[in-house]
């Protein structure tokens, strides 16, 4: 039987470093309607110990391309 994939490792640090850049590089292109308040929630769901910091970074990177896709 094969064996399942799990998704790496990211520990909460490093789920925050990657909001954060996303939410400076989010920032920094203007007219957001969304994302600084959804990166800023990521960021608090990470300090309260809320969710899986890979699935958060993941989030936070999905947001951040998709703006990057838009413009």
């Amino acid at each position: 039987m094969p064996e399942i994939e799990s998704s790496p490792k990211v520990t909460k640090e490093e789920a925050l470093n990657t909001v954060r850049a996303a939410l400076q590089e989010v920032t920094g292109m203007g007219a957001n309607d969304y994302e600084i308040p959804a990166l800023n929630q990521l960021i608090s769901d990470l300090e309260e110990g809320v969710g899986d910091p890979a699935v958060i970074a993941q989030k936070a990177r999905d947001i951040q391309f998709g703006k990057q896709d838009y413009h």
